[in-house]
């Protein structure tokens, strides 16, 4: 019998499993809404399903009629000259379907051997160029699914949603990896509009951050996860590179006021699918959805609802999430542009955060996004012109009003804080994050940065170990730990994690980052040698002059570094950030009182300060001066 791809409407389901019973029962092969077999992703999916199909059966009804998701698998099937068209309810087929007769089975009683059912069976037949397979009854054991084992809604697939669970304790499914643990993997958008990807993939965000808040369950974070976006390799190997028992995988179409979710529960040591579902839900209930799923999610894994779990999400003190459907989705695209980590993606997270802000002024997630965008677009913009911070800063602060315990908001408010050189204020409210969100990466990547600058090695490690866990993909984490190597003086473990690190994220660093973190700890280790090789390879021209200075400096030669600080530094503009090179270089050339006099007169007047001087080892000279002492005291650099 033919292999068929069944288009329908969510609201037709009910009939539509027991038209796949009846043709199941007839021999068919049958394959809907996008469920592949075990081990393989969502996407790549409905197109490649509908062109593999032998048969393109569609139900119209007053519902599918309308829907263009159902009117584009229609006019794929047509287009091949293999449609089959069927009326569940007496309803014409839209403009351009109505060449073909639909049969008619608004008065089919529902079982296998009805008349309507034989009809369809030798349409399909006669459609796929098959006439002689009319007559098959009975599939007998084993077939039917021989091209695709799982259905969505088919009874095997349910099961494991009921027995299942029992399996999964007992350790039939069991891996390496801890039973509570899982990855959920980027949606994939099948909306035809490449624009909606941020759509997609947001709603995977947000079902990742409800999981997430269930203190029993491991959930891996976002960069991890995203970096299988595009690869098509087997779940099971997904699984064990991530070191998760189970993978969330899913897709979603998004049209007009509609959105269909598609998702699978696959077990990630087999790529056995445990439990998979398809959602047909309008824009209006988006903000449900992802409790939705991972309520569903928790119980097939048997974890517990409760207590400090999900059902605590939708406060928004905690979260700092929206009521509104409309101001969630603009987020969405704010967060997708923030994610670009350029200058035009800042600029259009700015815009949207304030879409966002607009359409509900009560949302503290945007307001603490659109502080981090203006904070990074002063970054990259030239002069000392502060009203981009200030403007961040105030925003940050509203977040926190919002949501006082949601961890992203009091992240964006500590970040946002130290770039202002409230350091005393930034520290707080990273401990105030971390206590809110333990679990947490952001909060955990920040409070292990600011336990580093107070020389807490040991609990900067224990919690960037706890980042690790839950995000070991993520080229941020990878660079934090370069820096606590470099900064509590294990040069040698530094340059081993800086090569690792440009070997697995070529992209994540620009080749000159990678050759400074080589230059700084080979000149550490004495390699000047290898240093000064290493800074003639430097693609920026002020970056390697600055290094040759510094390197000359090391070696004695303080007039080089003279000729540097009088070429670069502009007595009438004093607190340009070159200042930071030109005090370090002060420092090697033995003038660390006026270093020092520098980092005072910045601080005093509102210059860039990075609380990385208390551990930069070429800060060493400067630090060791009764007045360094005091003034890391005085302005709260370590806490």
């Amino acid at each position: 019998m033919p292999s068929i791809f069944l288009s329908y409407s969510r609201e037709d389901e009910a009939l539509a499993r027991r038209l796949v019973a009846a043709l199941e029962n007839g021999g068919a092969t049958v394959w809907w809404d996008g469920l592949l077999e075990g081990g393989e992703r969502f996407a790549d999916t409905i197109a490649d399903a509908l062109d593999s199909a032998d048969v393109v059966v569609v139900l119209w009804s007053a519902r599918s009629a309308r829907s263009h998701w159902v009117q584009d698998e229609a006019a794929r099937g047509r287009d091949r000259g293999r449609l089959v068209p069927v009326t569940l309810d007496g309803t014409p087929p839209p403009l351009g379907f109505g060449q073909l007769q639909s049969l008619n089975f608004a008065k089919w009683n529902g079982r296998a051997k009805a008349p309507e059912v034989e009809a369809l069976l030798r349409a399909i037949a006669t459609s796929a160029g098959q006439p002689e397979q009319v007559g098959v009854v009975s599939a007998g054991p084993g077939t039917g699914t021989s091209r695709r084992k799982l259905l969505i809604g088919g009874g095997a697939v349910l099961a494991l949603a009921g027995g299942g669970l029992a399996a999964w304790q007992s350790g039939v499914f069991a891996t390496n990896e801890p039973g509570n643990s899982i990855a959920v993997l980027p949606f994939r958008n099948l909306s035809g509009d490449k624009s909606q990807d941020y759509f997609a993939e947001g709603i995977a965000e947000e079902v990742r951050n409800s999981l997430s808040r269930n203190p029993q369950l491991k959930v891996i974070a976002t960069t991890s996860s995203n970096m299988f976006r595009e690869q098509a390799e087997p779940l099971p190997d997904i699984a064990a590179k991530l070191g998760v028992a189970s993978i969330l995988d899913g897709s979603v179409r998004r049209e007009d006021d509609q959105v269909r979710i598609g998702l699978q529960l696959i077990n990630g040591s087999d790529g056995v699918t445990q439990w998979s579902k398809s959602l047909d839900r309008k824009f209006a209930e988006v903000l449900a959805i992802q409790t939705e799923v991972a309520t569903e999610v928790l119980r097939v894994l048997n974890i517990q609802i409760g207590g400090e779990g999900i059902e605590e999400e939708n406060g928004r003190r905690r979260t700092g999430a929206t009521t509104k459907p409309a101001a969630f989705d603009a987020f969405l695209a704010a967060r997708a542009e923030f994610e670009k980590f350029n200058f035009e993606g800042f600029e259009g997270a700015r815009r949207r955060s304030q879409q966002a802000r607009s359409i509900d002024p009560d949302y503290a997630s945007a307001y603490a996004l659109e502080a981090r965008a203006l904070v990074n677009l002063w970054r990259m913009t030239d002069g000392p012109d502060r009203s981009q911070l200030d403007q961040a800063l105030e925003l940050a602060h509203a977040s926190v009003k919002l949501a006082p315990l949601a961890p992203y908001c009091l992240v964006a408010l500590s970040g946002t804080m130290r770039d202002c050189n409230q350091f005393a204020g930034s520290h707080e409210f990273s401990r105030r994050a971390i206590a809110e969100g333990p679990d947490n990466l952001a909060a955990q990547i920040h409070c292990s940065l600011w336990n580093a600058v107070a020389r807490r090695f040991d609990r900067a490690r224990a919690l960037l170990g706890q980042a690790k866990e839950i995000d070991p993909l993520n080229a941020r984490v990878w660079l934090v730990e370069v820096n606590l190597s470099y900064w509590s003086s294990d040069y040698a473990e530094a340059l081993r994690l800086a090569e690792a690190l440009w070997k697995n994220h070529p992209d994540f660093l620009s080749k000159d980052d990678y050759l400074i973190s080589k230059i700084q700890s080979n000149t550490l280790l004495g390699n000047l040698d290898q240093a000064t090789a290493l800074t003639q390879q430097l693609e920026n021209r002020d970056l390697r002059e600055s290094f040759i200075a510094l390197l000359a400096a090391r070696s004695g030669d303080v007039q080089t570094g003279q000729n540097w600080i009088d070429t670069h530094i502009n007595p009438e503009n004093p607190d340009v950030d070159d200042q930071w090179s030109q005090m370090i270089l002060l420092a090697q050339m033995g003038k660390a009182s006026e270093a020092m006099q520098i980092l005072e007169r910045r601080m005093v007047n509102g210059a860039w300060v990075s609380d990385t001087v208390n551990v930069d080892p070429f800060f060493e000279p400067i630090r060791r001066l009764p007045d360094y002492s005091r003034f890391i005291k005085r302005h709260g650099i370590i806490g």
